[in-house]
């Protein structure tokens, strides 16, 4: 049995074990709302899939490597800090708060979203060809910008302007 996930952009990923989805749940990948499906069955929200949430909540065992203490797969494996063969781990009960990992995630995934928003504002001081064209009130002032602009840049310049002066 294989499940499909949707992360909160969209995406489609999958196929993953069972163990596998239990963990993206528990780090927050997958939060309460995100969309799961097991095999070829419909999109459904994680909280409506029975006993999901509820084994993810269940305690469980975390290996951690005995010379730095990185957490580590089940051995025998290698850690990837200190390149160390593990076969005895030191292992710990992990209580898993799923409440606090989706706020944790939700407050991650909001800051993400601000940051692109952030990223794709238009500079205040630059204004488009649209606005030339269309006589906004950013066209007066605009239109002293191109006259400037016409006499440093010479015949480019004053091209601009003369077609400008059509348009209106």
């Amino acid at each position: 049995m294989t499940w499909f996930y949707k992360s909160h952009t969209g995406a489609e990923y999958g196929p993953v074990s069972p163990v596998e989805l239990l963990d993206l749940i528990r780090n927050g990948t997958l939060l309460r709302d995100s969309l799961v499906k097991k095999d070829d069955s419909q999109w459904v929200k994680v909280e409506e899939v029975n006993g999901l949430l509820a084994n993810a909540a269940k305690p469980s065992i975390a290996y951690f490597c005995p010379t730095c203490g990185k957490q580590v797969s089940k051995p025998p494996t290698r850690c990837h800090r200190c390149e160390l063969h593990v076969d005895k781990p030191t292992q710990k009960l992990v209580q898993h708060d799923l409440d606090e990992v989706d706020r944790k995630a939700r407050k991650a995934i909001a800051k993400e979203k601000s940051a692109i928003k952030e990223t794709r504002k238009p500079e205040a001081s630059r204004t488009s060809a649209e606005e030339y064209r269309s006589g906004s009130s950013g066209a007066t002032s605009s239109n002293v910008a191109v006259q400037s602009t016409a006499k440093e840049s010479g015949s480019f310049g004053a091209t601009w302007l003369s077609w400008l002066r059509k348009k209106r």
